[in-house]
């Protein structure tokens, strides 16, 4: 991290604040001293199975949102924090 400022870096911290929201976890959490675990990294794979997606969706929730708009934002939230800053949305399709 450099300090800089931009529209990319902020797209990026909106799809943390997603993921975060919509599964009600961190974005990160230390596994050991010299290593960490991503939200995404665990997650990601969820996206694969619209009914998995159920098992990462904050219980919170209480499966009182649309299952087809959970998969949305969380496809939108991976495109948000991919690692190449150029495969991700623009704000206008965030």
């Amino acid at each position: 991290m450099l300090g800089h400022l931009t529209i990319t870096g902020d797209i990026y911290s909106f799809g943390v604040v997603l993921w975060e929201t919509l599964t009600g976890q961190r974005a990160w959490e230390p596994q050991s001293l010299f290593s960490t675990f991503t939200l995404v990294e665990w997650a990601s794979p969820f996206l694969e199975d619209k009914q998995k997606l159920k098992d990462i969706i904050d219980p919170c929730l209480k499966n009182n949102y649309p299952l087809d708009g959970a998969f949305h934002c969380l496809a939108l939230a991976t495109r948000c924090v991919a690692k190449d800053h150029k495969a991700r949305p623009s704000n206008k399709e965030c």
